[in-house]
């Protein structure tokens, strides 16, 4: 399991926590809410509401090519989820059918029955992602924002993914500061069964004692506490929260690069992966800057024999995204940031360019 059942949760309350979850929080300019609308196979609404509010009224039928984002603009909702009734049913039944291949190769390969696929919970879950996107190809469930089509990985490569992000036996720290005060952070340490213990701002900063209010020089304190009190840190990222969810929207992963050397962003240990990452993207955003100086020939093209003969002689690095086969960075910031009909109108057909997933990051 990746997080046990008795995890260990302590050191949040209500404004740490919300602040911890507003990093993630995709911008809906303002709205909240998420608007359900339950629809038979001929579209008649069997019911609408929004969660937390109460029963809404949506017109009936729901036309074929209905704008879901006109719906939360009428019902100032944050998001808006149309099921076909069966759709739960469905994604359960498909569920079952991946759930029960995939038991049946485990027993095939005589997999060890605390690893086995129908108990591992990353196995779970990523049959429920396909499920839910063969339901949604086949008009069954429709959803506004729609969500990143980042490309399934196997539960193997997630689990190679924790083990490069968060080794057993080690500590991962996100601390963030509003001025010269923390305002909100995570501590998680990991055993072999999985995530067993999270603590929160409160826990920390009694772990350490009074700071200074600068994570500059605050950031030797927090890694020392969590590494003497949890497990060794193996990661540790300290910025001010703005900063941070600032970046996280930022659709070029260069940008991570500017505020890691600008000192905005303190990150403490450095894995080797993160490493890869930033010089990777360093690299790419210095030959966007002078592709044009050179008259139009790439930078990359001119080092590209340099590089062949480094690799040569280096071990080869491994990166979250090589792990993965994508950039979650880049997925990450293409979600949160505000829906194209958030401020123009949904029939404006200009397209624009997204970032790709892939890459180092």
């Amino acid at each position: 399991m990746i997080v046990r059942e008795d995890i260990r949760f302590e050191g949040f309350d209500a404004r740490s926590w919300a602040a911890l979850l507003a990093l993630v929080r995709p911008d809906a300019r303002g709205r909240h809410g998420t608007l359900l609308v339950a629809v038979d196979e001929q579209r008649n609404v069997l019911n609408a509401c929004v969660v937390g509010r109460g029963l809404v009224q949506v017109a009936s039928p729901v036309a074929a090519d209905v704008q879901l984002a006109e719906l939360c603009r009428e019902h100032d909702v944050a998001r808006a989820i149309l099921l076909v009734e069966g759709a739960f049913e469905e994604v359960a039944e498909r569920l079952a059918l991946d759930l029960n291949a995939a038991l049946t190769g485990a027993r095939g390969a005589h997999a060890e029955p605390s690893r086995g696929a129908l108990g591992d919970d990353l196995t779970q879950l990523a049959a429920l992602l396909g499920a839910l996107r063969e339901v949604h190809a086949a008009g069954w469930l429709s959803i506004w924002p729609p969500l990143p089509s980042i490309p399934l990985t196997s539960a193997a490569n997630v689990r190679r993914a924790l083990d490069l992000l968060l080794p057993v036996g080690h500590s991962f720290t996100l601390v963030l500061y509003d001025d010269d005060a923390v305002s909100t952070a995570v501590a998680l340490s990991r055993r072999r069964e999985g995530i067993d213990h999270v603590a929160g701002p409160e826990t920390l900063l009694r772990w350490t004692g009074p700071l200074s209010g600068d994570y500059h020089r605050d950031y030797r304190a927090l890694s020392d506490a969590v590494s003497t009190n949890l497990a060794p840190l193996h990661l540790g990222v300290f910025a001010q929260r703005e900063t941070v969810e600032r970046l996280l929207r930022v659709p070029d992963p260069g940008a991570w690069v500017t505020a890691v050397a600008a000192r905005e962003v303190l990150v403490h240990p450095t894995p080797a992966y993160v490493a890869v990452a930033l010089g990777a993207d360093a690299l790419r955003s210095l030959t966007r800057a002078t592709t044009e100086l050179l008259g139009g020939v790439e930078l990359l093209e001119i080092f590209r024999p340099m590089g062949r003969a480094l690799r040569e002689r280096l071990p080869e690095a491994t990166s979250l995204s090589a792990t993965l086969g994508w950039n979650p960075l880049a997925t990450l910031a293409r979600a949160l940031r505000p829906p194209r009909s958030a401020h123009r109108p949904v029939e404006d057909p200009a397209p624009r360019t997204e970032p790709s997933d892939r890459g180092e990051g």
